[in-house]
Order: C-alpha cells, then sequence, then structure tokens
C-alpha cells in the first residue's frame, strides 16, 4: 500500500447570508477519495452543517473558539463520489450571519472507510504562544502507511511563520 497523498484543495471566506454560506469544493475530486473540510467562523455560529447535495458528511470533530471573537469551528470528512469537483455545497451557520473560513483538500490512496479517519482532539492555544506544536498522534491501529495533518490557524496576529516538519 502507498501512503495517503493530499491532492486538490479549495479555500477561501464565504459571506454567509440569512445563515447560509456558499464555498467551492476543489476543481478535481476522483470518485471514493476523502475529502477533508475544516471550517471556521468569528462570529456566533451555533453550528457549521454541509449540504447534502453530493452526499452526507460526517463531523469528526467540533469545537468553540474563546477569546474576544467567539467562533465555532468543525471537521467533516466524506467519501467522495466524483461529482463534487468545482461545486458550490452551501454551509448552514446556525445563527447570527457570519462569515466562513474554510479549507478542503482531497486525499487519495487512502483506507477508503471513514472509521480509518482520526482527529485528535484540538487545542486551542493562546494568542501569545510562540510554540504552536501540534500533539503527538498514534492511529488506534498502530503504525502503517499512515498520513498526518496538522491544521494551524490564527484570527489574528502573530501570524504562523514557521510549520511542523518531519523528525
Amino acid at each position: 500500500m502507498t501512503f495517503p497523498a493530499a491532492g486538490a484543495t479549495s479555500s477561501g471566506t464565504a459571506t454567509s447570508t440569512g445563515s447560509v454560506a456558499s464555498i467551492t469544493l476543489p476543481a478535481t475530486v476522483p470518485a471514493n477519495a476523502l475529502l477533508i473540510l475544516v471550517m471556521g467562523t468569528t462570529g456566533p455560529a451555533t453550528s457549521l452543517t454541509p449540504a447534502t447535495t453530493y452526499g452526507a458528511w460526517t463531523e469528526k470533530a467540533a469545537f468553540e473558539s474563546t477569546g474576544s471573537a467567539n467562533g465555532t469551528n468543525s471537521i467533516q470528512v466524506k467519501v467522495a463520489t466524483g461529482s463534487e469537483a468545482g461545486q458550490s455545497l452551501n454551509i448552514t451557520c446556525g445563527s447570527g450571519d457570519p462569515d466562513v473560513t474554510y479549507g478542503c483538500v482531497v486525499v487519495t490512496g487512502w483506507y477508503e472507510d471513514l472509521a480509518g479517519v482520526e482527529i485528535s482532539t484540538p487545542t486551542e492555544y493562546d494568542t501569545n504562544e510562540d510554540n504552536y506544536n501540534p500533539q503527538n498522534v498514534t492511529a488506534s491501529w498502530g503504525s502503517d502507511d499512515n498520513a498526518f495533518f496538522f491544521l494551524g490557524a490564527m484570527r489574528r496576529p502573530p501570524y504562523i511563520t514557521t510549520y511542523p516538519t518531519l523528525a
């Protein structure tokens, strides 16, 4: 088996209207690929829910940001049908009409079962933290051809200027 590989991506900020924001999925999405959708708001949304236009999404993590600009964050996954490429996807924001910042990545060469997608508990760092070091993660099935992704996001300075590297 080969290691899973990240492919096409899409990202941006979508302004919500009537508690719905429309995002764009990556331009290339082969059937049976894994789609990972990470979304966040800096407003008072109570949830972030993707429409089921191209099939159901599974929420793997949801957490609230704290501080002066509370927000809602969600990590959703799905097995691609191949019909998602470049399509718009509506996100229901719950309430408050916040903007939705998102990133979506296509992963190929993966296990092709959502049970094989594990998310470690997100950690929120203090805004003055200098070392955004992701948690150590060990997959429940142990060592294999695993791929690990780190998500780092900031809503205000200081911005992330260095990234995790392989040791």
